[in-house]
């Protein structure tokens, strides 16, 4: 067997377990006049692992456009991605905008309202256990922030907790 052939059977075998062989970066400055590269920035954190949970006090229809150019970019969402908000939000949330999301992209977009108002924290969680911590809200990247990954699980607890607290947009 070549080389490239061995590296291939490995790269299945790490995609399978959510993980990449080329991982990436692990932190990311996004810059006010480069939205798009800020954009491929966010997908390039990921590193091929799927996003399964998304924290943002702000997401609002911004941010599901935004998640489908993530997409196209190369972002993986899992089948059903749970999403917290905060009750500010919510009425800047259409439900045709969420359908269209849903039915171009083929993942349901499970939105609930989170219980407390006063988390800034955004953060993506991945299937690769671990969580990509935004600094400025997915409906606008174009802000001078840093965005990282981290391999904690507070995140994946906290959000949990949330969700179990958690009511229907």
């Amino acid at each position: 067997m070549s080389f490239q052939g061995i590296k291939l059977l490995i790269a299945g075998a790490m995609q399978s377990l959510g993980q990449v062989l080329d991982a990436g970066p692990k932190s990311v400055r996004f810059k006010q006049k480069t939205p798009l590269s800020n954009r491929v920035g966010l997908v390039k954190l990921s590193r091929g692992a799927t996003v399964q949970c998304i924290f943002d006090p702000y997401f609002d229809d911004k941010a599901i456009a935004s998640l489908g150019t993530f997409v196209n970019l190369g972002l993986q969402l899992t089948i059903e991605v749970k999403i917290l908000i905060t009750d500010k939000v919510k009425k800047r949330i259409s439900q045709l905008v969420k359908d269209d999301f849903e039915t171009e992209y083929g993942s349901k977009l499970n939105i609930r309202i989170c219980d407390s108002n006063k988390e800034h924290r955004r953060f993506l969680l991945l299937s690769s256990a671990e969580s990509i911590v935004v600094g400025c809200s997915l409906n606008s990247l174009d802000k001078n922030e840093a965005a990282y990954v981290e391999s904690s699980q507070e995140d994946r607890d906290f959000f949990e907790d949330q969700w179990k607290l958690s009511g229907a947009l």
